[in-house]
């Protein structure tokens, strides 16, 4: 059943579509337990001025009813449109997805008390972890994180492991063969105004809505996982990941980068697997002929912007990046 929405309806300034994206503050959540572990890469923010000027360990990480029923929190999250806000986005049907019995959206670690010291694997699917042979060291972590086509059965589990803890993508991103574990979490990212649509379908557990464009309609798979392992990503922490970590360069944050900053703020220990675009290695690990990494493979993402955040967290000590060196 839907919870009435206040009365009190947003009135929003004349010059809303003006203010930069990285001027407003950042919604924050202190419901997230916090870690106590002793070697937690948090306590890198009092030694790394640069990573102590960046993070911030109480931004939202996911959307809520929280963030729809309350004229403060749904007005500044008016300021921007996808994937850095809710604009133009209709304020019934945000309503309609997070009262939805669904949705349960469970506690992230569903367990009273926070896990210390989470090791955590992210695993992109960049060629440098073709014949690397880490399966099983990836799996070894507490938590393993993937996105879009991680796959990871068994024809590729001896280079990238099977294990899928926490799984990160957007409509067309999404390939259900790389959630194999029943208990998967999946976190889904909202770009644009199908992907609203396409998250209410998912909260309602039917079938997508038709993804169209100027040439044709596409069907686009069901989520293997069911509405109560969901979770929304919240576009505060897109626009702080674009904002404080990627300087605001490209179109919007890539996956990937959405993904391992996800990660730095749920664990104490954080590696990354299949990332860097290494010219050494195929584009992907599972290409059957050698891809070469070009502009056009990466869209509109700023590649070399990506890497150098991976090269400078992994010097700063906030990482471990997998390099096969």
């Amino acid at each position: 059943m839907l919870r009435q929405l206040p009365l009190e309806e947003p009135r929003f300034p004349s010059n809303i579509d003006n203010v930069p994206v990285n001027k407003l503050p950042f919604l924050k959540d202190t419901s997230l337990p916090k870690s106590t572990c002793p070697k937690t890469l948090r306590s890198i923010s009092r030694t790394s001025r640069w990573f102590g000027e960046r993070f911030m360990e109480d931004i939202k990480l996911f959307s809520d009813y929280d963030d729809i029923r309350g004229y403060q929190n749904f007005h500044k999250l008016q300021h921007y449109r996808l994937p850095f806000g809710y604009r133009g986005v209709d304020r019934k049907q945000l309503a309609a997805m997070t009262t939805n019995s669904n949705f349960t959206n469970l506690p992230l670690f569903l367990l009273e008390e926070r896990p210390q010291c989470l090791r955590c694997a992210v695993v992109g699917s960049g060629g440098i972890l073709n014949g690397s042979n880490v399966g099983v060291e990836i799996d070894s972590h507490d938590l393993v994180f993937r996105l879009n086509r991680g796959l990871a059965g068994k024809r590729f589990a001896k280079d990238v492991g099977e294990k899928t803890s926490v799984y990160v993508f957007f409509p067309e991103s999404l390939y259900p063969s790389a959630v194999k574990d029943k208990d998967t979490l999946a976190v889904f990212a909202m770009f644009k105004q199908y992907d609203v649509d396409y998250a209410e379908h998912m909260v309602r557990e039917i079938p997508p809505p038709l993804f169209k464009t100027s040439s044709r309609n596409y069907t686009l798979p069901k989520p293997p996982v069911s509405a109560s392992r969901l979770k929304l990503l919240h576009p505060d922490f897109a626009r702080y990941v674009f904002t404080r970590f990627l300087n605001g360069k490209s179109f919007r944050p890539t996956t990937g980068a959405l993904v391992t900053l996800l990660a730095i703020h749920i664990c104490d220990e954080v590696t990354l697997y299949g990332f860097g675009y290494d010219p050494r290695f195929t584009l992907h690990f599972y290409d059957h002929a050698f891809v070469k990494h070009t502009k056009a493979s990466t869209g509109a993402h700023d590649v070399d912007n990506e890497r150098e955040l991976w090269k400078k967290m992994h010097e700063e000590g906030i990482i471990r990046l997998y390099r096969r060196d």
